[in-house]
């Protein structure tokens, strides 16, 4: 993984037995707790956001063909790769630390893999964080807390998560 990262080659990864999906991208980093990843969007066949999982949760991971490679329309990875202080995101905590009150985020957690909460991080400690979720319709809704540890994946900065904001009407 370790040569996939400095050679910034996508890779497709694989989550688990629970999750039935593939994830496809440049993995930007890896330690013991997190796995992040500047996601490939197959529909725009360009980089799109990032997403950040748990490692325990990759099961495995591809290095993508050279032809793979060359048939993205769009190589926008240079411009996406140093927006945000990556040296600095070390676990789950520090990651939506620093997202905090300044993106949206889409969070899954264990209990529910299918489904997620898209919204503006309110406020974070080590063990929790207080989420004003937005609906799709771009409606903010009521404030929830969610535990730390059953976050196993954010999504942020995505063309997704930038349009339900620009439709609410409202700044992060």
């Amino acid at each position: 993984m370790e040569e996939a990262i400095q050679s910034r080659n996508p890779i497709d990864i694989d989550l688990g037995p629970n999750w039935d999906e593939i994830y496809s991208g440049i993995c930007l980093k890896t330690n013991n707790e997190i796995f992040i990843l500047m996601n490939f969007n197959e529909e725009l066949n360009q980089y799109n956001g990032f997403s950040i999982f748990r490692t325990q949760d990759i099961q495995q991971y591809r290095l993508w063909e050279k032809e793979e490679i060359t048939s993205i329309k769009k190589d926008n990875h240079k411009t996406l790769l140093n927006r945000y202080p990556w040296e600095k995101w070390n676990s789950i905590y520090d990651c939506l630390n620093h997202l905090s009150n300044t993106e949206l985020v889409a969070i899954f957690t264990k209990e529910d893999t299918h489904s997620y909460f898209v919204g503006r991080i309110d406020h974070i400690n080590p063990t929790s964080l207080s989420l004003e979720p937005i609906d799709k319709n771009a409606k903010w809704v009521k404030t929830r807390t969610i535990p730390l540890e059953s976050i196993i994946y954010v999504g942020f900065d995505t063309e997704y998560e930038k349009q339900l904001l620009s439709k609410s009407k409202r700044s992060v």
